[in-house]
Order: C-alpha cells, then structure tokens, then sequence
C-alpha cells in the first residue's frame, strides 16, 4: 500500500492530467464550431454579395444599359483586385492568383475601362506590384 501523501499526490496528479484533456477537447469542440460558422457566414455574405451584384448587372442589361452594366462589372472587378492584392502574400496559389491579376492588368491597358477614382490609385498599385511579382516569378 501506498502511503497517505503519494496517494494525495497522484489523485492531483490524476486530476490535473484529467482536467487538461477535458478542458483541451471542450476548448477544441467550441473552437471548431466557432471556426465552421465564421467561414459559413463569411461564405453566405460573399454568396449574397454576389446574387446582388450580379442581378443588378442583369437588370442592367435587360434594360438596355450595356454600359451600366459593364461599369458595375469594371467596378466589381476592382474589388476583386483589391481583395486578391490583401491575399496573394499567404496564398497557396500564388501564381494563378497572379496570373488572374495580370490579365486584370492588361485588359485595363487595352480596353474602355472606365476607373472609379476613389480605388483607382489603390487598384493601379495592387496591379503594379501583382506585374512585378509575376514577372519575377517567371
């Protein structure tokens, strides 16, 4: 038999080790759960967002407003710029990310695109720096 401290020792023991795998898996069960609705409603903003863009571009063209329509679609895509731009550095996609950009990049040298001057000097640099990293990239 044991004596009358080490039995105290290991019951404590016991319940410390006890007590940190029942706080980790209920820390870790919160965790996920809190991770799951945060990406599913970050998915359901961007899907809204989206389904709104999009029905307006529509009714754009149904009504006869082709220039509206590619106006709001030129505009959208300078969001997308500007969101791709915040997430390139970390992407595990990287070069297809840069690449969308350089197409981005070329079509506005080439095209009727008609800039929104709040985001244009963000939009120009977010590309400038996508043309260089793809460029060295190569």
């Amino acid at each position: 038999m044991t004596s009358t401290p080490a039995r105290t020792v290991l019951f404590c023991a016991s319940a410390l080790v006890a007590g940190i795998a029942i706080g980790g898996w209920i820390a870790t069960e919160y965790l996920t759960r809190f991770y799951a609705d945060f990406l599913a409603d970050g998915t359901e903003l961007r899907y809204r967002h989206d389904a709104s863009a999009r029905l307006a571009v529509l009714a754009s063209l149904r009504a006869g407003r082709p220039d509206a329509a590619a106006l709001q679609l030129e505009q959208a895509l300078d969001a997308d710029v500007l969101s791709l731009d915040a997430l390139v550095d970390g992407s595990h996609h990287r070069d297809e990310t840069l690449g969308v950009m350089r197409r981005v990049a070329e079509y506005r040298a080439h095209g009727e695109h008609v800039p929104e001057a709040r985001l244009e000097g963000r939009v120009q640099a977010a590309l400038a720096r996508a043309m260089a990293a793809s460029a060295a990239s190569r």
